[in-house]
Formats: structure tokens, sequence, C-alpha cells
């Protein structure tokens, strides 16, 4: 009985022995998955945190690849599916974005909005490119950027008034009209949207047009008033008187229709598309009977005329209009010029011909050779007057050379003669070039 219960404690010891054993793996084996489950989700819900920070960062491709079936993985379908609608939103929005500012940068006008801090909010190229603007210039002040009495005298009409129209405004040499709008945005934020229109050329041609009338009017009026004059006493002066007043008569009504001739050739070569006929023209023919022309001048004057112009050297030009250039250079040569010489010079060049008026007449101070070509433009007033000169030559004769492709260049100094270098290239209708003084 004793050897069965020594047994049977034997027994009862394995039997625990085997049972805390087993406590002990089964511990370990709970210990173990229970660390595995908690680093699964751990690291599933570190990658859902670091997906909503890169899409609060505006990163809209980023995408949480979670494999699981529970709450975390319909989490990351969830935040999958919002991070792909914003993308598209966004892109709509930049597309739209991109599209508003080609159109902006597409006008020809300058936009400039402003905050209600009248700090700069948009502006496009066109604007930058009116008022030399340097680096970005979003977030300052309109002032920092274009510091003008007038934009500012303008802004605060608008913010006064509410709209401005048709405003103008002068900026480094130019002009500007500037129409202005204020609007209110979101949450009651006050705009202001300003268009600035370059008008400068438009405001020189409406004051060469203002000089052109007021010296053409002038240049008929001198005339046709010396004509009424001599007209109302003509009847009651001698044979002889009335011989002399016919005479000046005659003169002035010569002057007159010099003045309707280069006006209406002058308006031929400036309109828009004016007429060339381009044809191979002899230089050394034309220039002989250019020559021909002013000859009696010259000799009664006592001037000395030269030619040195190579027979056969041609032009491609227009033949009435190279033999006016000619005419008009050498008349103005003849005519300011009281001793000495005046030489008609034409040469060959690589591709093209050059050809040379000079003189040894009274010269043109430094101050006016810049205005030379203008119309109506005289260095003495009075003398061209005197010699029957309308103002329009020279200008007649610089359109002449731009419609041929060429250019002009002029050197004079007082008392010792000038010369006019004409350049033409040996294909004309390329109006190009200018002309230029030295």
């Amino acid at each position: 009985m004793s050897l069965k219960s020594r047994e049977m404690n034997i027994l009862i010891d394995e039997i625990t022995d085997r049972i805390l054993l087993l406590s002990i793996i089964m511990w370990a084996v709970a210990l173990a998955l229970t660390f595995l489950f908690s680093s699964l989700f751990s690291s599933s819900v570190r990658r859902l945190l670091s997906l909503t920070r890169r899409i609060a960062e505006g990163d809209f491709t980023a995408r949480a690849i979670l494999k699981r079936r529970d709450e975390l993985g319909s989490l990351s379908d969830a935040l999958n599916e919002m991070a792909r609608r914003l993308q598209s939103l966004f892109e709509q929005l930049q597309a739209g974005f991109d599209e508003l500012n080609a159109i902006l940068n597409s006008l020809s006008e300058g936009v400039l909005v402003l905050d209600r801090n009248l700090n700069v909010k948009l502006a496009n190229d066109r604007l930058i490119e009116m008022f030399p603007i340097e680096g970005d210039i979003t977030g300052k002040g309109y002032l920092e950027v274009i510091r003008s009495a007038d934009l500012k005298g303008i802004i605060d009409d608008l913010l006064r008034e509410g709209r401005v129209m048709g405003r103008r405004m002068e900026f480094g040499g130019r002009t500007f009209t500037v129409n202005g709008s204020s609007f209110e945005g979101k949450k009651g934020k006050r705009w202001l949207a300003l268009v600035f229109h370059d008008i400068t050329s438009d405001v020189q041609i409406e004051r060469i047009k203002a000089d052109f009338v007021a010296n053409a009017s002038h240049e008929l009026r001198t005339p046709l008033t010396a004509i009424r004059g001599y007209l109302e006493t003509i009847e009651d002066e001698e044979p002889e008187t009335r011989r002399k007043f016919i005479k000046v008569i005659q003169r002035n009504v010569e002057r007159m229709s010099n003045l309707v001739s280069d006006l209406l050739l002058l308006s031929r070569l400036e309109s828009s598309e004016p007429h060339i006929r381009t044809e191979r023209v002899d230089l050394h023919e034309i220039s002989g009977d250019v020559m021909k022309l002013v000859e009696k001048e010259a000799v009664r004057k006592g001037l000395k005329l030269k030619m040195e112009v190579e027979p056969g050297t041609l032009v491609i030009g227009d033949p009435f209009l190279l033999e006016q250039m000619l005419l008009n250079l050498l008349d103005n040569a003849v005519k300011y010029t009281e001793r000495g010489e005046v030489k008609l010079k034409g040469e060959r060049e690589k591709e093209g011909v050059r050809i040379q008026v000079s003189d040894t007449g009274i010269g043109i101070s430094p101050e006016h050779l810049p205005r030379i070509f203008e119309r109506f433009y005289r260095v003495d007033k009075a003398r061209s007057r005197e010699l029957g000169g309308t103002g329009l030559g020279l200008s007649i004769v610089k359109h002449i050379v731009i419609l041929h492709g060429g250019e002009i260049r002029v050197t004079s100094r007082p008392g010792s003669g000038t010369t006019f270098t004409v350049y033409l290239p040996s294909s004309a209708g390329n109006p190009s070039r200018d002309s230029s003084y030295a």
C-alpha cells in the first residue's frame, strides 16, 4: 500500500512538472504572438500616419499599401481614395491656373493685381516688360515696384471711387492709359485690378500729325499771303513794277507747287504699302541727268560740279525714286554752298553701292544733325525759305533709302561742308535700316 502511494506521488509530480512546462511554453508563445501582432499593428499605423503627413504637405501622389482586411485596411483604402481625388482636383486647378497665366501673359496690355494691403498679388509678363522690373515682386508694395506719383494718384482715386477709366500716366519717357476696378473676394477681402495700355506710339503720332498740320498750314499760308497781297496791288502799278510783282507771284506759286509735290511724294513713301518699281538702274546715267538739272544754279554761283561714278555702275531699285534722292541731295548741296565745289561719287562695294554727295558749304552744327531728316525741320529757317526749300527734301531722301533697304549717314562741320553717304544693297525692298549721323 505504501508502495502504491509512493508511485502515485511520483506520477503526480511528473504531471505537475509537465503542466508547468506546458504553461511556460504557452505563455511564451502568447507573448511572442502578442509582440508580433503589436509590431504589425504599430507598423501599419505608422504607414498611415506617414501617408497623412505627405498628403498634408501637398504630395497627392502618395499611397499606402496595406494588405489587410480589418479596420486598418479599410482606413488605408479610404486614405488612398482621398489622395486620388485630391490629386485629380489639384491637377484640374493647376491646369486652370496655367491656362489663366497663358492668357494673361499673351495680352499686349500689362495687368497688375493688388491685395487689400496694396501689395502685388499678380503681374503678367507684359507689365514686367513695360516697367523694367527685376526679381520676384509678389508681396511687395506697388510703389516699391513702380515708383510713380501718377500711379499713386490713380490708385487713390480707385480706392475712393471703385473704378477708373482712361487715366494717363507718364513713366520712363513713355505714356500709358490705366483702367482699374476694385472688387471683393471671399471673406470680404478687397482686391484692385489695373490694366496698363502703352500709348506712347499713338501720342507720338498725334504729335507728329499736329506738327505736320501746323507746319504745312504755315508753309502754304506764307506764299498765299504774298500772292494775295501782290494781286491786290498789281492793277495800280506801272508795267515795270507789275513785271516784278508777277515774278514774285510766280516764285511763290512755284514754292507752293513744290511743297504740294513733296507732300504727295512723302505721303506715297509713308503709306503702309508703298509701290516700288525695282529694276536695274544705271547709276552713271541718272547721275549725269541730275547733274544737268543743278548745273545752271551751280554755274550762276561759280561752283565746280564733279561727278565720279564709273560707267556701268548698276543699282537695283526704282529709277524715279533714286533720281529724286540724288536730286534732293545735290540741290541741297548747291543751295548751301557759296564757294568751292559739290561732288557726287558712286562706287561698287562687295554687296551693294556706296553713294556720296559732298560740298564745301556752310556745314551743319552738331546739335542739328540728329533732326535734319525730320519733316519741316530747318537748320536756318529764314535762309531755307529764301532759297525756296520746303523742309521735306531730306525726309524724302531718308524714306527712299529705307524703302530700298539701305542706310544714310551724314557728317558735317560748320564752315567745312557736309557729306551725305548712302549705302544701297544689291537687292532692294528690305527696309530694315535707318538714318544716322556723325
